[in-house]
């Protein structure tokens, strides 16, 4: 039987589980245009998961952060 996941905090959301954390951001990959700008609420989030969990968060956000586009095909 699998381990549940404890709830997870990421910008304005708290998640229940991992699971749930994971579809919140698949889901925004696939509402937006590419090349569209994620709307404030969404870029905060995308921009504190970065910051939690990217090895190269600093290197990332070290000249701030004008907006945040979908570019990549899903």
């Amino acid at each position: 039987m699998a381990e549940e996941s404890a709830p997870v905090s990421i910008g304005y959301k708290t998640f229940a589980n991992d699971d749930e954390c994971r579809a919140y951001f698949r889901h925004i990959l696939t509402s937006y245009r590419r090349h569209q700008d994620l709307n404030d609420y969404e870029k905060h989030n995308v921009i504190d998961l970065i910051e939690k969990g990217h090895p190269e968060a600093e290197r990332k956000m070290s000249g701030g952060v004008k907006a945040i586009q979908r570019i990549c095909l899903v």
